[in-house]
């Protein structure tokens, strides 16, 4: 992975992040600042470009958004398979409540944390979660890119 690769997919990592924290303020009764609706609308966005299963992604994404979202997505599915079991304690086991699940978080999110109504406490938490762990893993990834890459000693 490139410098710019890396950048791109540490950007995400950290809106990713900022938006799963803003997700918890909204389950302590917070409503999120200019700066957690920012990142909440962003985390909505890039997740629909990278969701192929809601038939969103794309349609309005800029180029570098698109780029970070194919980059991203095998990480995306993989978080998935990561908190199944997490989801499953929340309530959602079958496929169909998932993609309700998170069509209704991505709602949320691109709304800027305007319309959390759409998402019980639970479901909060499972979409915090969610953010979490694709932002911890959007960076081991590039943890473990880096450590491959060849050295330049000087």
């Amino acid at each position: 992975m490139d410098l710019h690769a890396s950048a791109t997919m540490f950007e995400a990592s950290t809106w990713l992040q900022s938006a799963s924290t803003a997700l918890l303020g909204l389950v302590r009764g917070n409503r999120p600042d200019l700066s957690a609706q920012t990142a909440m609308q962003w985390a909505g966005s890039f997740l629909l470009t990278m969701d192929w299963e809601q038939g969103r992604h794309a349609a309005s994404a800029s180029n570098a958004l698109a780029m970070q979202a194919t980059a991203a997505r095998p990480t995306f599915y993989a978080t998935l398979m990561k908190v199944k079991p997490l989801f499953q304690d929340f309530g959602l086991s079958g496929r169909e409540e998932l993609v309700r699940f998170l069509r209704s978080l991505y709602d949320v999110l691109s709304a800027g944390g305007e319309s959390d109504e759409k998402l019980d406490q639970k479901q909060l938490r499972a979409g915090a979660a969610l953010l979490h762990e694709l932002s911890a893993g959007l960076l081991l990834l590039i943890s473990q890119e880096s450590s491959s890459a060849p050295s330049t000693r000087l």
